[in-house]
């Protein structure tokens, strides 16, 4: 089964209708501009460097942690996310030749990598991994380090799960399944752990096992996961890449895509609304560990960084607002590409 099987006809591809989610618009971190000048000047260290990844690196951890008040804890910040950047790349030759061998190589290494804190020299993208590390420690507790890298080893693994037990067998990610698998696999668990840095507050375990802040930490992850597939979507379906919740959704409902596009839409502001009460029940619980400014601005940032993720992939693809919906010059070549039988579609999501 691959994506384009979910369509009734090629063309339903360019009709399909996305609107946008949020009004509310992010403005980028005040370092970025000299973020942006240390990270690229790290990269030229490797010998993979590409400046466009690392531009994409600090525009997309710009808008996330947009409020990051020390520069230091930002360029740390946009390590971990250039890193993100780097592995995609590195995964694409197994998925290009639809190799299971050559993810296994890949993240094998890595969990290598991670265990003992060493790497070959030319294994650039392990260097690449310690170096981003090293830079994340220095704000981190012991513990933290320890979560760090545990949820390393989790994303790695989780990576070749994905990429052996669904990409390369054509199988959509079942819905009911949907979002623990994707929530360790797209790494999204440890750019919530590196709020603690934007934030320069860990909260006390007392507060992290309270009912509401549980709640709200699953949600706001749940909130970011989504809006990730309804704005990637288009771009994943025609590059053949089933890790979509609206490729999910329409699998396992039998329903058109359309309506899973708009499931999708209602589940964002669902989960939007869901976060923001919860934000007010922190905010309102009992307890000197929970009247902080300290929380009030770790919670913030866990919630800004949905409406970053929002504003830093509108961005980049250059999103218009037409008629009510969004229309992107990346989904017009798409489409021309797609009606095409002789043009190849295997592209990254974010190759434009």
């Amino acid at each position: 089964m691959t994506t384009l099987s979910l369509l009734k006809n090629r063309s339903e591809f360019g009709s399909l209708k996305i609107r946008p989610l949020f009004d509310r618009k992010v403005n980028p971190n005040p370092h970025h501009e000299w973020v942006s000048q240390e990270l690229i000047q790290w990269s030229k260290g490797f010998a993979d460097q590409n400046q466009r990844f690392d531009e994409m690196s600090v525009l997309f951890a710009s808008y996330m942690y947009s409020g990051c008040q020390q520069r230091d804890r930002m360029l740390a910040m946009c390590k971990f996310s250039s890193f993100t950047m780097y592995l995609d790349y590195a995964a694409e030759s197994a998925r290009r030749e639809r190799s299971a061998l050559l993810m296994v190589e890949l993240i094998e290494k890595l969990l290598t990598t991670v265990l003992t804190g060493r790497t070959d020299n030319d294994f650039v993208l392990g260097r690449r991994l310690l170096d981003t590390m090293e830079a994340v420690d220095v704000f981190m507790t012991r513990d933290q380090m320890r979560q760090l890298r545990d949820n390393l080893n989790v994303w790695f693994e989780s990576q070749r799960e994905v990429h052996c037990d669904y990409w390369l067998q054509n199988r959509f990610i079942p819905y009911n399944q949907y979002y623990n698998i994707r929530s360790k696999e797209s790494g999204w668990l440890l750019f919530r752990l590196l709020a603690d840095i934007c934030a320069e507050y860990t909260p006390p375990e007392s507060v992290l096992r309270s009912p509401p802040m549980a709640a709200f930490r699953t949600s706001t992850t749940r909130l970011a996961l989504a809006i990730d597939d309804y704005l990637i979507f288009m771009t994943k379906m025609a590059a053949n890449d089933i890790t979509s919740g609206v490729m999910s959704y329409a699998s396992t409902e039998k329903c058109s895509l359309q309506t899973a596009l708009d499931s999708q839409f209602q589940l964002i502001k669902d989960l939007e609304a869901e976060c923001q009460s919860l934000s007010t029940t922190i905010a309102t619980e009992s307890g000197p560990e929970f009247q902080t400014p300290a929380l009030m601005a770790y919670v913030n940032t866990l919630f800004d960084m949905s409406y970053g993720e929002y504003s830093g992939i509108e961005v980049i693809y250059a999103y218009e607002v037409r008629d009510g919906v969004i229309w992107c010059p990346k989904w017009d070549q798409l489409k021309r590409q797609l009606l095409d039988d002789n043009k190849d579609l295997s592209v990254n999501c974010f190759n434009i």
